[in-house]
């Protein structure tokens, strides 16, 4: 059995007179732009607060520890 997936286009070919309405897509479009994008700027600045940031422990003194510290103090 072989099955071919639909697309818009198929089906605005077969059904003319369907459309997407435009109320509708274009709220939903406002909706994701105005809440899903700001969603991760919100999210980092709350995680960049005292109340979230961890305190780390770092065993050791050879290169690749001073690296590491390096790394976690240049964050």
């Amino acid at each position: 059995m072989n099955a071919t997936p639909r697309t818009p286009e198929m089906d605005y070919a077969l059904f003319p007179d369907t459309r997407i309405a435009e109320g509708p897509f274009l709220s939903s479009v406002l909706l994701m732009v105005g809440l899903f994008l700001p969603l991760p700027a919100v999210g980092y600045g709350i995680m960049r607060r005292r109340a979230f940031a961890d305190r780390v422990l770092v065993v050791g003194t050879g290169p690749l520890a001073r690296k590491l510290v390096g790394e976690i103090r240049g964050a």
